[in-house]
């Protein structure tokens, strides 16, 4: 089953947009880098300086503050986009609630 059903009521076009967009990034960004973010412990920099200006991260954001401005769905895609490829190397997550602590 995937991310969106027929019965979803929060999503709309742009999040399937937005799926795909993190799914064609993190096929040609991530996961080459996995083992060595594992390796190390840690995500490089540089992946972090990449996944903002694709607009991956603070998809939730209000725009006045850097972000996309939209809901939460936007976050919630880029994890299980995360999630579908068996990352656990990268801290979305963590990242994604701190940010709304620092909001």
């Amino acid at each position: 089953m995937g991310l969106f059903s027929p019965a979803s009521r929060w999503h709309d076009e742009s999040h399937d947009l937005f799926a795909d967009s993190v799914r064609r990034f993190f096929s040609a960004e991530l996961e080459p880098r996995m083992k060595r973010h594992l390796s190390a412990g840690v995500a490089d920099r540089a992946f972090w300086t990449i996944a903002g200006e694709a607009g991956i991260m603070g998809g939730s954001v209000p725009e006045i503050y850097g972000g996309s401005g939209g809901n939460l769905g936007f976050d919630s895609i880029a994890l299980y986009e995360q999630a579908r490829i068996g990352d656990t190397s990268w801290g979305f997550g963590i990242q994604s609630i701190v940010t709304h602590y620092v909001l």
